[in-house]
């Protein structure tokens, strides 16, 4: 979002609206929708969400005049606890001796996907120990592979959080309720 103030062409603020303002936002997949508000004091809001971190070329008409066009840089920020997608089976069930899998998609406050690998989200069981868990960035997918290893079989709740900053936040849904189940019988662990 940015403000525009219209001036007169001794460059004083004007004090009224009604001119005819436009914008374009554009990236190399295509452009993006852009709103322009006039707040009928003289200034204008542009207002626009890119879907996605890159490299786009805005550029503002003011009656018919370009008077902005430049390439401009969108990063997205630290991942929002609420606004990630957590998905997988791996949240419901998992077997006892198996691996539990699920995903977690990073996504920032405006609900951008946050693809920088850089993030640190924890799988956790509450109130267990479990053998092993962890999440790692998979660079083909650009989401977060999270898996566990539990060894006990019944009713657990895995919490899942993101760390910014150096504070752990909870994600949206989060603890799930798992139910692990006995495994598959090994025959080289039967005597």
């Amino acid at each position: 979002k940015m403000t525009i103030q219209a001036k007169d062409r001794d460059f004083n603020n004007l004090a009224s609206g009604g001119d005819v303002v436009s914008a374009s936002l554009v990236s190399a997949t295509g452009p993006v929708k852009v709103t322009v508000n006039d707040k009928k004091d003289g200034t204008y809001q542009v207002i626009f969400t890119p879907p996605e971190a890159g490299t786009y070329t805005l550029s503002i008409v003011f009656n018919s005049a370009t008077i902005y066009s430049k390439s401009i840089t969108v990063s997205t920020g630290a991942p929002y606890a609420l606004a990630c997608v957590v998905r997988g089976t791996g949240l419901v069930k998992a077997q006892a001796g198996v691996l539990g899998k699920f995903t977690v998609a990073a996504r920032d406050k405006a609900s951008t996907p946050n693809t920088d690998g850089l993030s640190t989200f924890q799988p956790e069981f509450i109130n267990v120990t479990v053998a092993y868990s962890r999440c790692a960035f998979n660079t083909a997918t650009l989401v977060y592979d999270c898996e566990y290893y539990h060894t006990t079989t019944g009713t657990f709740w895995l919490k899942v959080s993101v760390v910014v900053d150096g504070v752990k936040t909870g994600l949206a849904g989060s603890p799930w309720k798992i139910e692990i189940t006995a495994g598959s019988i090994n025959a080289a662990g039967s005597s």
